[in-house]
């Protein structure tokens, strides 16, 4: 849980893309409301790695992986992150919360897609390269 509160603490201060590693458990975390078409991340096997995505629940959209996801790669888990206020305010934004870790030695592409689940078209995509 301090982990997560640590990440929240950084996505709160940090500007529009933040790239850095944890010195607890080599943890690396990829934060960016915008990762650019060259986000590229090298992993190790065993290696885990976080990816955080501003996201706007009340809009009906939110972020998914699209499959399939690499074979190097697989999804421990994700979640969202509430910001706790006293009044909610319609259009405010969560934080979606993509735990990785590399299976093996490989590449592919992680393909993020900013969509509402009924829909079949993604409003906007982002995708990060593996090697």
């Amino acid at each position: 849980m301090g982990t997560i509160l640590l990440i929240l603490l950084i996505v709160l201060t940090a500007g529009n893309n933040l790239c850095f590693t944890s010195s607890e458990n080599e943890l690396k975390i990829i934060i960016g409301r915008e990762i650019s078409d060259k986000t590229e991340i090298s992993l190790q096997k065993g290696e885990k790695f976080i990816i955080l995505l501003e996201t706007r629940l009340s809009t009906g959209y939110d972020w998914e992986i699209k499959q399939p996801v690499p074979e190097c790669i697989q999804i421990i888990e994700d979640f969202i992150l509430y910001k706790e206020v006293e009044k909610p305010k319609v259009g405010e934004y969560e934080f979606h919360l993509f735990k990785l870790k590399a299976k093996k030695k490989g590449s592919g592409t992680l393909i993020f897609q900013y969509k509402r689940k009924w829909e079949k078209k993604s409003l906007k995509t982002r995708e990060i390269k593996i090697y």
